[in-house]
């Protein structure tokens, strides 16, 4: 510290100046003893540390003169001292919904009181007598930081003007004074209108504002995109003429995915400046952008023809049976037929054949029949060999028609037994970015013949999937007041309005029938994540599921399709990640990260 230019006592400049800057030196309270006999004067200092925080550590010394004896000067370490911080006292309220020059009904706000740490806090209303502050925790102290803070809602008992003076251990804080103003001033937000629309369209967003008398608003749309698909941008709405509802057209050519819409007011001042915002709270709303996924395969030709297969001749008193196995195209097995007069039983040694799926035409022979005659009503018989050709009919790949050669039987028509898949086989095959679905997982699946039994493609047929009475479904995700916003409680597939049919391709293996798209959409898992009850901390989580029948369409003319799997649908959501399984299968890497 340097030395001052005037005496203690001088009003106009400081005894002590600091050339750093640390710390300052009030003269009206700092004071001077005079010497005693041979002893030193005593200087007191007043000495206030700026900025200082707790616990820093200052040594003060001084270069001092003495310009009245003998001239000489000298360094002298004057001391150590430990600071210490008192927050200082002070009281602020905020409202936490908008930021208009208004507090109003229904805004939810907070008050924060500063001073020295772990002291009481009382607080005098409109001149009452002061009491106690308690906080939404409970407490009516500063905590060891000194801040004492609590929050709230306005409601309509709280219209007024209010006065109020709080204290921190006896001290006063300075004063706070506001009011509370009904619904006639305030700005007040409609539901906001989105739509999920294809790539390329125009988005329509729309809400309804009302706002104080006299005032100019502007209304701004917030979009913003999922962490799937980042983008953000803020565009300005328009009215008619004595219109509430203000609406914008997103163009859409470049988005693809889910967004969010967040509205807000802005009041403007008379040279268009920004007065006051004021964010609609509670008004977010979602919308998805999508471009279609690839229709499911077309039909295809009937790939195999291996089964049991009957003939019916109309020239003939007897029906064959043929037990086919079709090794690519390539024929064999057994025939048989019975007697129709003895019902004497013929076996035929052998069956070739072949069969053409791109024509879908057929031929067989069954040769070598055993026995080779017998009588019956006096009658020889002499069994001969017996051969078909046809074709499969269209769309069908258990009923053909063509020619049957056999006792000068000139037609035939060929009929299988019902050939049922024993399963299927899931497969996760990734999620549907490309097509503005994050969160829709999708699952190729093949079919199962029985284990050591026939081998058969099922190609040509088709799938088609239903929703069984049992196991029953269930949703954990739904609220009480979902429905007021579109949300019915999901339990079946049914629920979902989903019955796609796919035809059943030839993979050279059992048959595929390709992707099953599965998803709530993604609107519904924002809505899920925003709103559910079920999720209202970090580590909630909570599911939707519901069984899932597949069918494959029949062979027979009953039109019965008989299923052949159930596959149980499960769909878990947390406040940041979707999870999707069919049939126990999942994604391998774990939950899709998808949330705002």
């Amino acid at each position: 510290m340097a030395s001052g230019s005037a005496q203690f006592g001088s009003s106009t400049s400081t005894i002590l100046t600091d050339s750093e800057g640390l710390c300052s030196v009030n003269p009206s309270t700092s004071s001077i003893g005079p010497p005693d006999g041979e002893s030193s004067p005593t200087v007191t200092l007043a000495i206030t540390f700026n900025g200082a925080t707790s616990g820093a550590g200052y040594t003060i010394e001084s270069e001092w003169t003495d310009s009245g004896y003998d001239g000489m000067s000298n360094w002298g370490n004057l001391g150590n001292w430990t600071t210490s911080t008192t927050m200082p006292l002070t009281v602020q309220l905020t409202d936490l919904t908008q930021t208009s020059s208004f507090y109003l009904v229904g805004d939810s706000y907070s008050i924060t009181v500063t001073g020295p740490p772990t002291q009481p806090v009382t607080v005098s209303v409109n001149g009452a007598a002061p009491i106690a502050a308690v906080n939404t925790q409970g407490s009516s102290s500063t905590n060891g930081q000194g801040v004492w803070t609590t929050t709230g809602t306005w409601g309509l008992g709280d219209i007024g003007n209010y006065t109020q003076t709080y204290y921190v251990a006896g001290v006063q804080v300075p004063g706070l004074s506001f009011q509370v103003s009904n619904g006639a001033t305030r700005i007040t937000c409609g539901p906001t209108s989105a739509a999920d629309v294809g790539q390329g369209t125009q988005e329509p967003l729309s809400v309804r504002i009302s706002t104080p008398p006299g005032s100019t608003p502007q209304v701004l749309f917030s979009v913003t995109g999922s962490n799937v698909n980042p983008y953000s941008t803020s565009v300005s709405a328009s009215s008619a003429p004595n219109s509430s509802l203000w609406s914008y057209q997103l163009a859409t050519g470049s988005l693809l995915g889910e967004y969010e819409v967040n509205p807000s007011v802005q009041l403007l001042n008379a040279d268009g400046s920004v007065a006051s915002t004021y964010a609609c709270p509670a008004r977010v709303a979602y919308f998805n952008v999508r471009v279609s996924s690839p229709a499911n395969s077309g039909p295809a030709k009937c790939a195999s023809m291996t089964g049991t297969w009957s003939d019916f001749s109309r020239a003939s008193s007897h029906a064959a049976t043929w037990n086919i196995t079709d090794t690519s195209g390539s024929l064999g097995g057994t025939a048989s037929y019975t007697g129709a007069c003895s019902g004497t039983p013929v076996n035929f040694a052998g069956l070739t054949g072949s069969y053409s799926p791109v024509t879908q035409a057929y031929s067989m022979t069954a040769t070598g029949p055993s026995p080779t005659s017998y009588s019956c009503g006096g009658n020889l018989y002499e069994p001969q060999d017996l051969t078909v050709k046809g074709v499969l009919a269209p769309n069908s790949c258990g009923l053909g028609a063509g020619t049957y050669s056999d006792d000068s039987s000139t037609t035939s028509d060929v009929l299988t037994t019902e050939r049922v898949p024993a399963g299927e086989t899931t497969q996760f095959a990734g999620w549907a970015d490309q097509y503005g679905s994050p969160t829709t997982a999708m699952f190729n699946a093949m079919l199962n013949t029985a284990p050591n039994g026939p081998a058969y493609d099922f190609g040509g047929r088709n799938v088609n999937q239903g929703a069984p009475a049992t196991p029953p479904g269930s949703d954990s995700c739904w609220w009480q007041t979902a429905p007021a916003l579109g949300y019915a409680k999901i339990t079946s597939l049914s629920s979902l309005g989903r019955s796609d049919p796919w035809n059943v391709q030839d993979d050279h293996k059992n048959g595929s029938y390709g992707i099953d798209y599965i998803g709530l959409g993604d609107t519904l898992i924002a809505l899920i994540q925003l709103r559910s009850t079920a999720l209202l901390t970090s580590t909630s989580s909570c599911t939707i599921q519901f069984p899932q029948q597949m069918s494959i369409n029949s062979e027979s003319s009953t039109g019965n399709d008989p299923p052949y799997a159930t596959n149980m649908i499960v769909f878990t959501i947390t406040q940041t990640t979707v999870s999707v399984s069919r049939a126990s299968v999942t994604d391998p890497n774990g939950p899709r990260s998808a949330h705002f």
